[in-house]
């Protein structure tokens, strides 16, 4: 299957937003799938590598439907179904974020190569949380949600669905800010939520030794 790299996982998302209004099992499809993490380069003196990720699975399909984690169920305050534009997008992986780390919820964790990427493999059909767990010498990156599968951008079929996903992750760089003190800390930049959902795709040879 050939690979894309959409610009960041709101393309993703959006196109498995429609997965849901189906009643295809997936599972019974394709078992496993693949996502893998292509760095741009930051401002200069920055690094894509050893950039370590991790990705938790916070959700299932399930009769077309997404849902949550029992783990992470409140109420009804996350509905995975309702996510129609960037800003519920960005929100809802922000909120999740704060939920895992609450309670202390561990995933997969991988570090970039010297070109800025990594693949995780082998992953049960669902909803997935991916996040920075350290940026080292990179810039900040903002938490995102993915869906697997999600329907292919690239085919002419309504119903092909990708299993290998590729993305470039949303990225700013980190900025000093003064305080009443005159004191330097840094701080995290907000993301341009509108470069979310450009339908702009790039590739990236994943070269992995």
């Amino acid at each position: 299957m050939s690979k894309k790299i959409y610009i960041v996982a709101l393309k993703i998302f959006c196109f498995s937003i429609s997965f849901a209004s189906t009643t295809i099992n997936a599972e019974e499809i394709h078992p496993n799938g693949s996502i893998s993490i292509c760095l741009e380069e930051g401002k200069s003196g920055t690094s894509v590598k050893d950039v370590e990720f991790e990705l938790i699975k916070v959700g299932d399909i399930t009769e077309g439907k997404y849902l949550l984690s029992n783990e992470l169920k409140i109420s009804d305050a996350i509905d995975l179904n309702n996510l129609d534009n960037a800003e519920s997008l960005q929100r809802t992986a922000r909120h999740l974020s704060k939920l895992v780390a609450e309670r202390n919820i561990k995933g997969m964790k991988k570090a970039t190569n010297s070109r800025g990427q990594l693949v995780f493999e082998e992953l049960d059909i669902g909803i997935y949380l991916l996040s920075a767990s350290n940026i080292g010498d990179y810039e900040n990156i903002s938490p995102t949600l993915i869906s697997l599968p999600t329907f292919s951008a690239s085919s002419k079929s309504v119903n092909e669905m990708d299993y290998d996903i590729d993305i470039v992750p949303k990225h700013a760089p980190i900025i000093a800010a003064k305080t009443g003190d005159e004191q330097s800390i840094n701080i995290l930049v907000l993301l341009e939520i509108s470069g979310l959902v450009i339908g702009v795709s790039i590739k990236c040879k994943l070269k992995y030794r």
